[in-house]
């Protein structure tokens, strides 16, 4: 018993991976690019109704001299929960509303759209949320900014903390940068 304690510990520990947000941007549809994020923080919150919301963001340095940094906010909103097995796969399926919102120096970006996601919660390991697949295409910019990612495609894997009040918190500034670009 007293060596599963320490092996079961040593296990959650290394099951831990970073979220990782994957994109594909059509801003030139003969020549579409990747990008992706590694967000700093990611938390989940279930609504009072029984939606998943996971929230997630990242701020990267800029590559210039200048060292500008960009915000990078993902809004995840999971209104029913497929069951592996027992849902039927589509590919035309959602499940999830999506916001992406972009700061730069340059301006606000809001990217909204929907997609298909899977949670889980291994037996031992952190709760992982998998964005399968989703659209997403610009909704609001800060006026004079050009958009240079147009529409794009997203996917990634998630490991968000249990932390309403993180996960609220990063919703509440997207809403703050949602309305600042309108």
């Amino acid at each position: 018993m007293s060596r599963l304690v320490p092996t079961a510990l040593l296990l959650l520990i290394g099951c831990a991976a970073p979220s990782r947000v994957e994109l594909l941007s059509f801003a030139d549809p003969h020549f579409p690019e990747r990008y992706s994020f590694t967000a700093r923080e990611c938390a989940q919150w279930t609504d009072a109704g029984g939606d998943l919301h996971v929230a997630a963001s990242a701020l990267r340095l800029g590559d210039d001299d200048a060292g500008r940094a960009v915000s990078q906010l993902l809004h995840i909103h999971v209104f029913w929960r497929p069951l592996p097995g027992k849902t039927p796969s589509n590919s035309t399926a959602t499940d999830a509303v999506l916001r992406y919102v972009v700061q730069t120096p340059e301006g606000t970006f809001v990217y909204a759209g929907t997609g298909f996601v899977w949670t889980r919660k291994p037996r031992f390991g952190p709760f992982r949320v998998d964005l399968e697949r989703g659209e997403l295409r610009l909704i609001a910019s800060t006026p004079g900014a050009e958009d240079v990612l147009g529409e794009m495609r997203i996917s990634g894997s998630l490991y968000p903390s249990r932390d309403a009040a993180a996960a609220v918190g990063m919703i509440r500034s997207a809403d703050e940068a949602d309305g600042a670009a309108r």
